[in-house]
């Protein structure tokens, strides 16, 4: 009880990281967040990135960093010329590290103590790299949150800001998946949170987060959250080469019916799941789909007799480009939501009516045999580019985040909001998560929880993430220095 005690007093740092879609409007957010956050005795210290890129760019010695006031294109260019210019995806996750490292020198008289119940918050990161970095750097003591927005609400802000509906629509579209080896990578950052946040109700939301990551004994997992969880659970068995896939059915009562994953099947029913007969591609040691797609492309590249006039590498770039290697069609495994449909069927237990949680955007292929089953509604937590679901069902489907207007009953396909898979055993669990056992009753009565003695669940040690922080800010100091900076690393690092 002492030891407990002693670690609500000391109030550990936090390191919060946003990723949204382009044109949500996050500071409704941000508001609730750190007003609640000042009722645990925390404050925050924001880290704008967006709004240090021409100083970054600067330091970095890049011509024509500066002049006018940024655009929404102008940010999204400076953001890859940072990365391009250091040649490191995760650049801006360092600056930001740099950052805090700076915030705790200032606050401490150049000492490296921890800053208690300090917040800083992230805002906004674009690429996977910077959450490996952050990471890393802070351990469990590091989340991502995915704020979501639909499409419609996207085009309003950007209306309100003078943004004409195509130019608007081009920014999206850059920001989910810009081209380029530095562009931004919104959409794939985005799945790699912790907890999904819906626009609709950005308060309440970020309230109960914070209660979860504090301790609060008394919060429980939503009907999403539990069988999101046992979708992600039934991927983990997948021995894929390409991905893990997981599905789960809940039916009108929020009862567990069906769970699936992306595995070659087996005769008698179901997929393999390894040992002395199984046949997976694992065991195969090859993925068909992708031999038969080369075979395809190398059998057009001799048809059309292109050898000596074009070469393979560019004939193959075309192919790629047409959409070719694309094709999943040659797979041998049953994907994730057919198998959790083909479980019903084996089981005897109807679909009709259910929901189907799955990790992926189901492909076209699966959003057939979706319609066709009777299930009601299909929610997901990473996007799946390839799938044309909407394109070849669009008269059976209606994606959450478009703008779409359907005539007669349709299917709708909805983005997962709630804690995600990764932290749903650390946030839920009394005993068994990475962090500090919560208790509900003592002798019998209910714990009186209060923000104000609570502490976070999973404490961050100063003992290693302050000198991971030192390590990951000396490396953008690095950066720099590779980038033509004249003054020497150890000038910089002293006067930080």
């Amino acid at each position: 009880m002492a030891v407990e005690q002693a670690r609500k007093k000391f109030k550990h740092e936090l390191v919060l990281g946003i990723v949204c879609p382009l044109g949500t409007d996050y500071n409704q957010f941000l508001k609730a967040l750190e007003n609640y956050l000042q009722r645990f005795g925390y404050s925050s210290n924001r880290i704008h990135l967006s709004r240090d890129f021409r100083e970054i760019l600067g330091k970095l010695g890049t011509p024509d960093a500066g002049g006018s006031v940024p655009s929404f294109r102008t940010k999204i260019l400076d953001g890859d010329r940072i990365r391009e210019r250091t040649a490191n995806n995760g650049a801006l996750a360092y600056y930001a590290v740099h950052q805090i490292a700076v915030k705790r020198r200032e606050a401490s008289g150049g000492e490296s103590g921890p800053l208690q119940g300090t917040c800083h918050v992230v805002v906004q990161l674009k690429r996977p790299e910077e959450v490996e970095v952050l990471r890393a750097t802070y351990g469990l003591g590091f989340f991502l949150i995915g704020l979501f927005s639909t499409e419609v609400e996207r085009l309003q802000f950007f209306k309100k800001n003078g943004i004409s509906a195509e130019e608007a629509a081009e920014l999206i579209a850059t920001d989910s998946e810009e081209k380029g080896n530095f562009g931004q990578r919104t959409t794939k950052t985005f799945h790699l949170a912790d907890v999904f946040i819906s626009s609709a109700d950005f308060a309440v939301q970020a309230l109960r987060f914070v209660d979860l990551v504090f301790g609060h004994p008394f919060h429980t997992p939503t009907t999403d959250e539990r069988a999101m969880f046992m979708a992600y659970a039934s991927s983990l068995s997948s021995a894929d080469l390409s991905r893990q896939v997981g599905a789960a059915i809940i039916d009108r009562n929020g009862n567990l019916i069906a769970v699936g994953y992306n595995e070659v099947p087996k005769a008698g029913g179901g997929p393999y799941q390894g040992g002395k007969w199984s046949h997976r591609d694992i065991e195969e040691g090859r993925d068909y789909n992708h031999t038969e797609r080369e075979r395809i492309a190398q059998k057009i590249y001799a048809e059309l007799e292109l050898s000596g006039t074009v070469e393979w590498s560019k004939a193959r770039a075309a192919f790629s480009a047409a959409g070719l290697y694309d094709i999943t069609e040659y797979g041998r495994a049953v994907h994730a939501e057919m198998d959790a449909i083909l479980a019903c069927g084996r089981t005897g237990v109807s679909p009709l009516g259910s929901v189907l949680y799955t990790t992926t955007f189901p492909c076209h292929n699966c959003t057939r045999h979706i319609v066709a089953s009777g299930i009601s509604k299909v929610v997901y937590v990473e996007p799946y580019p390839r799938s044309k679901a909407n394109e070849l069902h669009g008269d059976a489907i209606k994606l959450a985040d478009r703008a779409e207007v359907l005539c007669g009953p349709a299917v709708p396909f909805v983005p997962f909001i709630g804690i995600g898979p990764r932290r749903y055993i650390d946030l839920f669990s009394m005993r068994l998560g990475s962090g500090t056992p919560i208790e509900r009753e003592r002798e019998g009565a209910l714990v009186d929880w209060e923000e104000s003695k609570s502490a976070p669940r999973l404490s961050m040690l100063p003992s290693s993430y302050i000198q991971r922080e030192f390590e990951t800010a000396r490396t953008f100091e690095e950066m720099l220095t590779k980038s033509g900076k004249e003054e020497s690393k150890d000038e910089r690092i002293q006067k930080t």
